[in-house]
Formats: C-alpha cells, structure tokens, sequence
C-alpha cells in the first residue's frame, strides 16, 4: 500500500515568495473573457488614513474592467530591511469593483474569502525570519499593488497604495520604564485614567518586546513591557531567575497613579508564561493570568524566590530533532513534568488567586503546551479550584501573536543563534515526490516540506514489497497515491501537485494527462513519452519506448554513453508510447540540462511544447540550463557526472559541468519553488 512505502513530511520551514503573477493576453473562466484595457485603477482603504496593526480595514480596488483578472501584491520590510510579501489572484465583479471583503482569492498566497489575507499571508524573502515590530513609535508601511493577469510573468501595474499600521494609537504615551531595578516600558492609553493594569512577558529570546503591549494598550490596558534578561544592565543569560524582580515590578505598577488597583493581570508567552504562573503562584496583587503556549512546570532555569526553590524541567538532549536543512526541533526534549523525577518542577498554581485562561496551539512543535494546560487543569480541580478557561487553536504552532502578523513556523532564536521550528499552520498545498532510481529518496520531498509543502515520496520500485525491478507499471498505484494525498487531513485539496526527475517526470506527466485533481507538474529532465516499460492507464497501454543497446558506447573510464540510446519519440512506430499531454489541466513547469547526456531532454521538452502549443495550449513553462546534466538536484546537492542507472544496471554518464551544473541547481530550485507555490496556493 502506499501508505507503507512513504510519509507524508511536515512543513518545518518557511516558503519563499513566488513569482508574481502577470497579464495574458486573452484570459477566460467561466462565462467571462477578457481582453485586456489600458486603464488604471484606484484603491480604496477604510479607515483611510493611518489604523493599528490590529484594526481590520476594509480593502477593495476601483476602475478595473468588468470580470478582470488582476494580482494583488502586498510587501512591508521590518526595520533590518527585511523583505515580506503576499500576493493573490482576484477577479473584479461586473461593475469592475474589487472588493476583498465580498471577492474570494482564486489562488496565490491564500485562496478563499480573506479579507486581511494580504496581510496575515505575508512571507520573508529570506527563510526564517520573523516579523517583529522592534520600533513601535513608527508604523509598518504596506506598499499595496494591482496588476494585470494571472499569469507568472507579472502584468502591468495597475495602480499602488501605501497602508499604514501603526502601533501607537493617537494620544497613548510611552513611557521607558528604569525604576530600582525594574526595566521595560509602559504604555498608557489616551485619557486621564486610572487603567487596568497589564505586566506583559515575552519568551527565552530576552531582550524587550514592546509590540503586543502597545497594542493592548490601545485598548485602554495601561501594560508595562517587561525585560528580564538579555537587555541594559539585566543579566545577560537565563541563568538563576529570582522572582523578587517580578514582585518590584508589580509594586511598581500598582504604586502608578495611572493603573487602576487593586491588581493587575499577566499575559506570559512561552518562557514567559511560566514565569507569570509562579507570579500568580507566589506574589500577591495577581487579579487575572493568560498564558500563550507555555510550560505549566518552571522551565530552562532555576527559580528562586526568599527561600523558596524550584528546580528547572529536566531535559534530554539526546532527544532534540535536527532536520536535513538544520532546523531544530524542541518538542521531544523536555521531560515529563507528572514523573516523580520532575515533580518538584511543577509551579504550585493552586495557590493562586485569580482565573486563568490558556491559550493552546495545537501544532506547537517547542513544547507540549496542550498536555501542560491537561495538567494545569487537573491540579487546579484536585485542590478545589475551578476549571480553568482553555482555548485550543488546531493546525497552529507556537507562536500566537496579536492579529494580522503573519505565520512564523521557524525562525532563528536570538541565543541559541539557531532556527528552531515553531509548528503551526495547516493543511499544506499537497505533493508528490518520484525519482526514477529506485528505492525511495526522501531527499528532495524533505526539503519541499520545509518550504510549506505536504509531500509524499513515492517510490515505484526497488522497495519493500514493491516490485524489485521496474516493470509493468500500473497508474492505479499512482492514482492511490494521489488520492492517499489528497484526502491527507493536513494537505490542501483536492489540488495537489507532482515533480518528477528523469522516470519519475514522465510519470508525473501521465498521471496529470489521467488522473484528475493535478493541478502542476514540475518535469527535471524528462521524457515525453513513457519509456523503458509498459504503463497501464485504465483501459490503455502506453507501451515503454525502447532503449537501443547497439547505440550504447563504453568510455575508457568504464562508464556508458547512452545519450543515443533511447528511440525518437517521433518515430510513427512509437507513437503509442507517447503521454497524451494536451488532455492535462496541469500547469507544467520543464526543467532541462542542456548537457544531459542520459537522454536528450531539450529536444523532449520541445516536442512537449510545440505539442501542447499546437492543441492551443500556454500552461507551460520552459527553462534551459546550458551545461547542466541529468540529476538536477536542489541546491548544493553532490554534482554527479556518471551514476548507476537502475534500468540497464551500469554506469553512465550524467552530464554537465560542475560550475554551470551547480548554477543550474540554485536557480531552478527557486523556480520550482515560485511555480509550486503559484499553482498550489
């Protein structure tokens, strides 16, 4: 079965931005065509001017052509000049309006009804960067684009606006906070006041993060921003915490003439939720604690308190996951604070005197914030406290922040120095993954994993119970494969999408030529018709197209030639072996090494488009490397000038120049990224 020879891989990485989409010339869907008109077009934002990050706006575009296709772009940089971008694919209604508020993305960054989808959609140029506001006295900037079209190239630009979020509402103070030996910043709504108290924590990355206070703040919360560590003349590291700090800082803020008393409430994110439940646990004036995925046992160091002592979770090292592109994972390393070892870790919160509320992400890959909250519970009802409020968030990893700030599922950690996976998000666009050596090569289906995609590597052969030899293929395997795919809790459908190198591109082809619901293929030199063995597809037979053993030539180097090898897919003889293309809906993006010296895949990819082009068909993409081989691999994958082919069981020569195949590997990775992410969403 298929769901014995492969698995599906979790996204752990961030995607890259796609290639904008652009302008066709003619463009139809449904009962509407297009033609496109030299015009302009307007955006409308409300509130017009200046909003918090927080505050939806209702967004929409004017002075478009009735039914036109158009690309929304939106794009901000943080203030280290880092790059985010979302985009998507929008028709404007009869009267030429587009308003996202009524209008469903038809596909790009997000698809659906998704008003704000520009913004929470939006992704870092670069892998693992997290957006943070880092000065909230300024606002992001949104730069706002339409274009023309649909299509990947990007189309004329329609017209541009400038969204700005800000941070501090007009009339809020901020105030920096150096009292004894309290560091942070208060904020202070508009108004003469008193106001309900807030001390807000952020996690084991220190330093002082001001943005969800400022936020809260415009909500008439007076929140004090808090730094522990990692900030001025703080300790420099998480190493014995003293939780007298804490108490100063309560006093401080309840001794405020603008904070209204008799207590306040705690917001605590990651480490720094712990830390709010042994405040609520141990200090008095704690009216209300929220924590974001955090630990209900003290966690990374020790806490002190007078004479009071909790020892840190304990933690096995061994347990931490390091995935192919070196990102960490976290979940598994933490002990089990209910084990007798670990118990004196646990933070007394029966003791406390106010609610709780929990905020879970179901998909948190740091630690397991779902048990500890179980625990949390459980503890409170034995000691007669009342059920405390639990909010589970499926499919959504560790990082809950204020709304509208984009999914971060990894990111480097500002100690550690290290990407560390966050989790969240879900379902994924859905692939599938074959190579034509045999066996199965997780390699490539890994990485597609860290760049948001559920993928499936499908071996065919050469694994397990399947056939040791590649021989009389059946498109049923490939087709319970898809469907193994599609009906994946965790994978976007019905869509998904098929990539392929050398065999495994041309079945790729014939399962978006049979198969329903594939919606883009990605051909690394392959052929255009099925060679080697026969394909059943249903009530047809694709024989294979034969390998000519005579036109096979031995180098000195022990190696084989076998670039001639292979018949001519033109040949009238052959014809039954060619892969119906023109019957696929599939967009298809080839992949070709002009130096393939396995079989000729430039002049495959060219049959592939003058056929496809003479049944009136443009859903396909042709990029051509000079002197790059056959094994196209990701980047800075081994160059491999001759290799084992599976079929005739001998070396032969890939092809390819090292520098120029190298290249070849860096750029068509990043446009079988851009492609992927456009046609699957």
């Amino acid at each position: 079965m298929v769901a014995s020879s492969a698995a599906i891989l979790r996204a752990s990485g961030l995607r890259r931005w796609g290639q904008l989409p652009g302008s066709p010339k003619l463009w139809s869907g449904g009962r509407v065509s297009w033609a496109p008109a030299r015009r302009t077009a307007s955006w409308s934002l409300e509130p017009a001017g200046r909003c918090g990050w927080d505050e939806p706006v209702r967004i929409a575009v004017r002075g478009l052509a009735p039914g036109q296709p158009v690309t929304l772009r939106a794009s901000l940089r943080d203030e280290k000049g880092a790059l985010f971008r979302a985009q998507a694919r929008y028709q404007a209604d009869a009267g030429g309006l587009l308003d996202l508020a009524r209008a469903h993305a038809l596909g790009g960054s997000f698809t659906g009804l998704e008003p704000m989808g520009l913004l929470w959609a939006l992704e870092p140029e670069k892998p693992l960067v997290r957006l943070v506001k880092r000065d909230v006295q300024t606002p992001f900037a949104v730069e706002l684009e339409v274009l023309e079209g649909h299509e990947p190239d990007a189309g004329r630009l329609l017209g541009r606006a400038v969204l700005e979020r800000d941070f501090l509402r007009p009339g809020m103070r901020r105030v920096p906070v150096r009292a004894g030996r309290v560091r942070g910043t208060l904020f202070l709504p508009p108004g003469a006041g008193p106001f309900p108290g807030i001390i807000d924590l952020f996690g084991s990355g220190g330093g002082l993060c001001e943005y969800r206070a400022s936020l809260l703040a415009g909500h008439g919360f007076a929140v004090l921003a808090l730094a522990y560590f990692k900030f001025e003349d703080l300790p420099g590291y998480l190493d014995d915490v003293h939780l007298e700090y804490f108490e100063e800082a309560i006093d401080f803020m309840l001794q405020h003439p603008k904070v209204k008393g008799p207590g306040v409430g705690l917001l605590g994110f990651s480490k720094g939720g712990d830390l709010c439940l042994s405040m609520a646990s141990f200090l008095k004036g704690i009216t209300a604690t929220v924590l974001i995925n955090s630990c209900v046992a003290n966690a990374i160091s020790p806490l002190h308190y007078k004479d009071m002592f909790i020892p840190s979770l304990g933690s096995d090292p061994g347990k931490l996951v390091v995935t192919e592109s070196g990102v960490l994972i976290f979940l598994d390393v933490w002990d089990n604070p209910l084990e007798e070892l670990n118990y004196q870790s646990i933070i007394p919160l029966e003791r406390a005197q106010g609610p709780f509320l929990f905020l879970v992400g179901l998909d948190d890959h740091n630690w397991n914030s779902e048990f500890y909250a179980r625990i949390a519970s459980e503890r409170l009802q034995a000691h007669g406290k009342d059920r405390p409020q639990i909010i589970y968030y499926p499919g959504t990893g560790h990082c809950i922040e204020p709304p509208y700030f984009p999914l971060c599922r990894a990111s480097v950690h500002t100690v550690l120095g290290q990407a560390i996976l966050h989790g969240g998000d879900g379902p994924f666009p859905g692939l599938i993954d074959m190579f034509g050596d045999g066996g199965l090569n997780e390699s490539r289906a890994s990485l597609l994993a860290c760049r948001g995609f559920a993928t499936l590597a499908l071996p065919f052969f050469g694994y397990e119970d399947l056939p040791p030899i590649m021989k009389d293929l059946n498109l049923d395997y490939f087709e319970e494969a898809a469907k193994f795919v599609q009906s994946h809790p965790k994978v976007k459908g019905p869509n998904i999408g098929v990539i392929g190198s050398g065999k495994g591109a041309e079945l790729a082809f014939s399962m978006a030529s049979f198969l329903p619901n594939i919606a883009a293929v990605v051909s690394i030199n392959g052929c255009v018709s099925n060679t080697a063995t026969a394909l059943t597809c249903g009530r047809s037979i694709l024989p294979g197209l034969p390998f000519n053993l005579d036109k096979i030539s031995a180098m000195d180097s022990g190696a084989y030639d076998v670039k001639e090898a292979l018949e001519d897919p033109l040949d009238p003889a052959y014809r039954e072996s060619r892969i119906p293309l023109e019957k696929a809906s599939a967009h298809f993006l080839f992949i070709v090494g002009e130096d393939d010296r396995h079989w000729k895949s430039s002049v495959y990819a060219d049959i592939a488009v003058k056929h496809l082009t003479e049944h009136g068909k443009t859903n396909f993409t042709l990029l051509s490397y000079p002197n790059a081989g056959h094994r196209i691999d990701p980047p800075y994958s081994p160059f491999f000038s001759v290799y084992l082919d599976p079929v005739l069981g001998v070396p032969v020569l890939g092809g390819g120049q090292l520098k120029a195949h190298a290249v070849a590997q860096i750029e068509s990775w990043k446009k079988i990224l851009e492609f992927l992410h456009l046609h699957l969403g």
